[in-house]
């Protein structure tokens, strides 16, 4: 029950934390999205480029839009901003779920080394 229930939870962190980067971290850093998700959906010589936008309804009231571009070598542009924070949500969950996974696995390795242990390391 106990490897049941680290298991959910690193599952869970990992697909939060997996959610909070690109989210967040995108906002503050959108290039890194753009050089980790290109190779996924890009192609021969595309490029994603990246439109900032700045907004105000209201005196005082501002805002920021972000969009992603998939540029072709012709010079066409299509959005991609949708995929682009799919596919980073994907990759950093799980690049988080696995992390999360061998931090548990070491931990118990470490802190139960009784015979009664849930995980047979052998």
């Amino acid at each position: 029950m106990r490897k049941k229930r680290s298991i959910l939870k690193s599952i869970s962190l990992g697909l939060f934390l997996g959610l909070m980067v690109p989210g967040l971290g995108g906002l503050i850093f959108p290039s890194m999205l753009i050089e980790t998700v290109s190779p996924f959906i890009t192609s021969n010589n595309e490029k994603i480029m990246l439109e900032k936008n700045d907004y105000s309804y209201k005196p005082g009231q501002r805002g920021t839009q972000f969009n992603f571009y998939r540029v072709s070598t012709d010079g066409g542009k299509e959005e991609v901003t949708i995929e682009l924070l799919a596919f980073s949500f994907l990759i950093y969950s799980a690049a988080f779920i696995l992390i999360l996974f061998a931090i548990n696995i070491i931990y118990r390795k470490l802190w139960y080394k009784d015979s009664n242990s849930d995980i047979n390391f052998t």
